[in-house]
């Protein structure tokens, strides 16, 4: 069961709801049609639980009594609670979830426990489910695998929806007197009854099996109706939003770099040229012409900043992988946590890469202490990832929600972080340390040059935060979007716009980054490198408050969901972490390789 107003799933059987009987269970037990859930979809919240309700292929059921179950006082409190909570029920058939269809054509996930009215405080249980299955015929079905038990040699079905219309039913007596039609008023709980004397509630669904010409490679097409709200208006949002970045990013960099090449033609050398006083004349230069023997002194805390490139650089790795994988349909809408498995998988395989890359940055900045940036990069960002998890897991399990991950699966996931993850890292930063530096064009003075005063509007806090702003407007609305996929429960199926928004974020931290730079540079401060990574990495503020006002704006903004609220803070900070490496990371390498390209071309020694 599930909410949007309460972000703690729970289990069908924490209230006396029909249980399927001790032949059903022993029927699933030795079937061969059962699915064990993947790492991803545990994490996600899934659990496997078999229902009593009874469907045969092709075999319409008018109405079948499941039982008639006994409700006491404090579970139809319990019951009540979540009814006003929202909460849904999650069934699958055949991988596909139940949907129930809306009066606008879409479709919405679960059905509801019950209603409520706000005014009477009485509850409307739903007692009756009328599921309708929809199958497919395949055109040659003679060349298919007969997968199904219930498949002649004639025919193959394919199911290709599932849908149900939830009602609640006064009229119990359904199945002894043959009423197929389900009719009657509403089966309601007075406020006043619930505090009294326990309830019987009956309970039946029927069947109805419907031919449908969908396909079963696109039976999930018409689920993505789901998030049908998010269509014309909010598509020209996101378009407009990606023209307006790509506008500003080409403007910054035509400014740019007309700038550098104005500058490189007047103090550069021509090939083959020999000027024996440029360098002094360059000396008496101002602006960023004359740092060439500061601009690549070592940064303080250069281990640090080693080691959070080195983690961004694999977030990097992993979201380019996953996004492919998306574009390439491996990661969709019906192969539920495949997205959460995929990004572990390749977070683990990719941590030597971030290793490497750490060891190669601080090898070239100079770094001695190798051992710190090594565990560092090993131990620091998954560390934090994992702590998140086990508190916020802890709080779900003491709220006595499904949710809680299992003791094995947290066994499984310390496995991968220490048994898997740290070695390829500690193996990368090997590789990495082996290399030869990273050769700078120019040589580096043992006596600092002193930085001047710098303007108050290049103070490092306050040019930090407001370039974060751009990296953080291009992809507001892809957040938006990203968060009511996830606590809305609608699919999320924009990869293409996904992948282009990327594109724009990395682009745009790349500029954004190397004006700070430039800007910095010119005021003949060399002090470049952190200001290069805050430059990006700030917009990582701007998604947590962001993600804040979203948490405060939306349905489930009530202060007694302290867990729910706990737990969607603590995550919104982890994201935003992430965000903040990726891009700061995406912002430093920019400028990094954009400061020896300027230098390289500017001074020949």
């Amino acid at each position: 069961m599930v909410s949007r107003l309460n972000r703690l799933p729970y289990d069908y059987y924490t209230l006396p709801f029909c249980a399927p009987s001790a032949a059903q269970q022993a029927s699933a037990a030795t079937s061969k049609d059962v699915r064990t859930l993947g790492l991803g979809q545990i994490l996600q919240g899934e659990r496997a639980r078999l229902t009593p309700h009874t469907l045969h292929l092709l075999q319409h059921l008018p109405c079948a009594h499941v039982c008639t179950a006994n409700f006491s006082v404090p579970n139809l409190n319990l019951l009540a609670a979540r009814i006003l909570k929202g909460y849904r029920v999650r069934l699958t058939l055949d991988d596909l979830p139940v949907v129930v269809r809306r009066p606008t054509g879409s479709y919405r996930l679960g059905y509801p426990l019950g209603d409520s009215a706000a005014s009477t405080r009485h509850i409307e249980v739903t007692n009756h489910l009328a599921f309708s299955i929809m199958y497919h015929i395949p055109d040659e079905y003679e060349k298919l695998s007969l997968t199904s038990r219930y498949a002649t040699p004639e025919t193959v079905y394919r199911i290709v929806g599932f849908e149900v219309t939830p009602m609640s039913v006064a009229d119990n007596t359904c199945p002894a007197t043959g009423n197929l039609d389900v009719k009657g008023g509403p089966f309601v709980i007075p406020a006043e009854q619930r505090m009294r004397k326990p309830t019987e509630i009956p309970f039946t669904y029927t069947v109805q099996f419907v031919k449908s010409d969908v396909r079963w490679a696109t039976r999930y097409d018409t689920l993505l109706k789901v998030s049908s709200g998010r269509q014309t208006m909010q598509m020209f949002a996101i378009v407009n939003s990606m023209m307006l970045a790509l506008f500003l990013t080409a403007s910054l960099a035509v400014v740019l770099f007309r700038t550098l090449r104005r500058d490189c033609a007047r103090y550069g050398i021509a090939p083959g040229e020999i000027m024996d006083d440029f360098n002094d004349d360059f000396d008496n230069d101002v602006g960023w012409r004359m740092l060439r023997g500061d601009v690549f002194r070592a940064p303080a805390a250069v281990g640090m900043l080693s080691v959070l490139c080195g983690s961004g650089a694999q977030l990097v790795v992993v979201s380019i992988v996953t996004l492919a994988f998306a574009l390439l349909g491996i990661v969709s809408p019906h192969r539920r946590g495949n997205l959460i498995s995929g990004l572990l998988f390749f977070w683990v395989v990719s941590s030597g890469i971030g290793g490497y890359v750490a060891a190669r940055l601080h090898k070239a900045m100079g770094g001695v202490r190798w051992k710190l940036v090594t565990f560092g990069v090993a131990l620091v960002l998954p560390g934090v990832a994992f702590s998140t998890f086990f508190v916020v897991n802890l709080f779900v399990w003491m709220m006595g929600s499904i949710g809680a991950a299992p003791f094995l699966t947290m066994f499984l996931l310390l496995f991968l972080w220490l048994g898997v993850s740290v070695p390829l890292a500690f193996a990368g930063t090997y590789l990495g340390y082996r290399r030869k530096a990273y050769d700078f064009p120019v040589r580096t003075n043992q006596i600092p040059r002193p930085i001047p005063r710098q303007p108050k509007y290049l103070s490092s806090p306050w040019v930090h935060m407001i370039s974060g702003i751009l990296p953080f407007g291009v992809v507001c609305i892809e957040l938006r979007v990203i968060l009511n996929s996830i606590y809305l429960d609608e699919f999320y199926h924009f990869f293409g716009f996904l992948v282009a928004v990327f594109t724009i974020l990395a682009i745009t931290c790349a500029e954004v980054s190397v004006v700070v730079v430039f800007i910095k540079l010119s005021n003949c401060d060399y002090g470049w490198w952190w200001n290069s990574w805050f430059a990006s990495a700030s917009s990582g503020c701007y998604v947590l408050l962001y993600s804040i006002y979203y948490l405060l704006t939306s349905p489930g903004a009530d202060a007694k969901n302290v867990v729910s609220n706990f737990l969607f803070l603590a995550y919104s900070t982890l994201g935003s972490i992430c965000f903040g490496l990726l891009t700061g990371t995406i912002g430093f390498l920019s400028s990094l390789a954009f400061v020896r390209r300027i230098y390289s071309d500017s001074v020949d020694d």
